[in-house]
């Protein structure tokens, strides 16, 4: 069985010169821009390749159970990931990846999805996923984990305290790190019990 996945030899996208550099490295690769190294497509260990950038054959997707529900856009969860979950089960099915570098895919990335509030959203749907990936908990405190409740408020005291002195940069991290956690919650919460209760 075999799936051909096409990831460009140089992907740049509109998001490149939009925002400052500051900002760039909180954006996903869709909105930065991608160049794949020689070693990460060489066929022998697993490339994930961009949504606009891979394909596969309709059988090899039947075979391994289709798109997961659970992440993606317009899924209950609020997720990102499934390109990722679904490449990473055909590989692991035997499904061998095809890298085409002649086959290049630029992707507009409209400035609004350039800006910090949108990329303070992404972080919370990554944390969602990263969430749902790991392992199910017992949950005790707030209907949570107790390590994952003191380590939620330790995050949101931080992002507090940067809010007055710090600089631009500083208190979007914080905040940065306090919406990935509280998406990281929801997912785990999600995979632990099957609904997101209330969110944190």
């Amino acid at each position: 069985m075999r799936a051909r996945r096409h990831g460009p030899g140089e992907d740049e996208h509109g998001g490149r010169d939009c925002v400052g550099a500051w900002l760039r490295e909180y954006l996903p690769p869709s909105a930065k821009g991608l160049r794949y190294k020689e070693e990460d497509v060489r066929g022998d260990r697993f490339c994930y390749f961009l949504g606009v950038n891979w394909a596969a054959f309709v059988a090899d997707l039947q075979a391994t159970g289709g798109f997961n529900p659970d992440f993606g856009p317009g899924s209950p969860t609020a997720s990102r990931g499934q390109e990722t979950e679904m490449q990473k089960r055909l590989w692991e099915s035997g499904v061998k990846q095809v890298y085409v570098p002649e086959a290049k895919v630029w992707h507009y990335v409209p400035q609004d999805r350039c800006s910090p509030r949108w990329a303070l959203g992404r972080g919370f749907q990554h944390g969602v996923e990263r969430g749902l990936k790991g392992e199910p908990q017992v949950l005790d405190m707030l209907g949570l984990p107790k390590w994952m409740v003191r380590q939620w408020v330790e995050k949101a005291i931080e992002a507090a305290k940067r809010t007055v002195p710090g600089g631009r940069e500083q208190r979007f991290a914080a905040y940065y790190e306090l919406c990935n956690y509280t998406g990281f919650v929801r997912g785990v919460r999600r995979i632990s019990t099957g609904s997101d209760g209330d969110a944190v």
